[in-house]
């Protein structure tokens, strides 16, 4: 029997290629540069991310399948890349400093972050669940090392070593539940498992409804959706503050986007079992991320916490995708795209001013003691932190307020409204301690000496300066983000 190879369409993973070739410049240079000079890793990192930016532009009108449909490269895959993208440069610019700071400034730091984020890339154009499985192992051996990156630190290892085992877990559901969803179609590519259930003969299949359910909590637990949530507290406070930043950012970014071609594109015709689980999941994830928010007194924690919940916001959006009317689709699947973008912005804007507060030896992460004063002994730190929290919070006129509307008019639309109300009142418990971080900034007398806090870095300036603005700016004038939105959906491949 002849085997015929599929046609080979390098084109398509042009923007993975340069990060990769990236990685691997950075690792050979490293071998040759001295301890002194590692900071040109860090701008060839940069450099890389920036052209493979460049790449997705120039691939921005593209929409087809390649590599026998295992890849689907179209607007939503695109912008999803370019979020990506974005948050790495982001957090690779909060890396400068901080690692010598911390005295983790390792050669071996780039190349992994470069090499994690090609695994996202992929998981971001995956249309085959081999594709899924290959990516979802990329993207997370390299997060696994960089959790632990903080070598000898008791925290950073124990991060590393939950989030290993817990990931290596939830990866063996997700294999079993492609295993059974091939055993019952015959096939595991998206494109082809859409088609083979708009029969309905395999609609009632006890074997498909299992393997997609497995492969449901296996994304889950890369989404920190509750009760898949328990690794992200510990793993989130116990990791270098840059990586905190990027994976809290780029991992959700990436597993929303197979999240969201797996069930709404590939298996619509399951629709309602689901949207049941995952409605379920995002009621319990808003209550549940908020509630133990409230509770917690360093800001990673809390910020760990606060991410889970807005894991059940966008949930909400992917739920009322589900939708049969194609417009009400459409306004959910933009809602969620606009939230992914907002939120890289006002989240890793979060972590940069707790990257801004670290001193050699000490990072200021307790609420109470390392906060207080902040708003009389850093004005414009304190005053940045403050937009990100209301944003968070979801008050006008930031963006986070834009993001949460345009989600849950979509799930009103959908009929969605009991989780509507869910959100809303969620949100309203959330103002409580996103408020608490700003009174104690600027109600509470300083405990920490101004004279042990060290300049800002330019690089972490830029980063502040840039998620203050788009905060603002896409909060005021969402029109811009949420048109590239629609323009990303109409190239999309249906």
């Amino acid at each position: 029997m002849r085997i015929s190879a599929p046609p080979i369409d390098y084109a398509v993973l042009v923007p993975i290629f340069v990060v990769l070739v990236g990685a691997a410049l950075t690792l050979l240079l490293e071998l040759f540069l001295p301890p002194t000079r590692r900071a040109v890793l860090g701008w060839l990192a940069l450099l890389a991310t920036i052209l493979s930016l460049v790449a997705c532009g120039f691939l921005w009108n593209t929409s087809r399948l390649a590599f026998g449909d295992a890849i689907a490269l179209d607007g939503f895959s695109l912008l999803m890349s370019i979020i990506i993208l974005v948050a790495t440069a982001l957090a690779i610019l909060m890396s400068f400093d901080f690692l010598g700071l911390r005295g983790i400034d390792y050669g071996e730091y780039y190349p992994l972050l470069l090499l994690t984020v090609s695994g996202m890339l992929l998981l971001a154009i995956a249309n085959d669940l081999l594709v899924l499985f290959l990516a979802l192992e990329v993207l997370s051996l390299g997060l696994y090392i960089l959790s632990g990156f903080a070598r000898g630190r008791e925290t950073s290892e124990e991060a590393a070593m939950k989030y290993f085992l817990l990931g290596s877990f939830s990866l063996g559901f997700l294999v079993y539940g492609i295993s059974l969803v091939y055993g019952a179609t015959g096939t595991t590519n998206f494109t082809r498992l859409a088609a083979a259930l708009q029969g309905g003969q395999l609609l009632g299949n006890p074997l498909l409804l299992a393997g997609v359910v497995l492969i449901l909590v296996g994304l889950a637990f890369k989404l920190a959706l509750v009760p898949f949530h328990m690794w992200t507290p510990d793993v989130y406070a116990g990791a270098p503050t840059t990586i905190t930043a990027f994976m809290s950012v780029a991992t959700k970014v990436a597993t929303f986007a197979v999240l969201i071609r797996l069930v709404v594109r590939s298996v619509p015709s399951l629709q309602a079992d689901w949207s049941l689980i995952l409605w379920t999941l995002a009621v319990i994830t808003m209550l549940v991320g908020n509630l133990a928010a409230v509770t917690q007194r360093n800001i990673k924690r809390l910020l760990a916490y606060s991410s889970i919940g807005q894991a059940g916001y966008v949930l909400v959006g992917v739920v009322a995708a589900g939708s049969p009317s194609p417009s009400v689709r459409n306004e959910a699947l933009s809602g969620v795209l606009f939230y992914l973008l907002v939120y890289t912005f006002m989240n890793l804007g979060a972590f940069a001013v707790v990257v801004a507060l670290a001193r050699p030896g000490y990072e200021r992460l307790d609420i109470d003691k390392d906060f207080a004063g902040l708003g009389r002994e850093r004005p414009w730190l304190a005053g940045a932190l403050s937009i990100f929290m209301l944003s968070l919070a979801g008050i006008p006129p930031t963006a986070g307020f834009m993001g949460k509307l345009s989600l849950f008019r979509a799930a009103v639309d959908a009929g969605y409204w009991p989780l509507v109300l869910v959100g809303v009142l969620t949100s309203m418990l959330a103002l409580g301690y996103y408020l608490r971080v700003i009174v104690i900034m600027y109600t509470r007398e300083t405990v920490v000496s101004e004279a042990t806090i060290p300049l800002v870095p330019i690089a972490l300036i830029v980063v502040l300066a840039i998620c203050i603005v788009a905060t603002i700016e896409f909060g005021i004038i969402p029109g811009g983000p949420l048109d590239l939105a629609q323009q990303a959906l109409a190239a999309s491949i249906p």
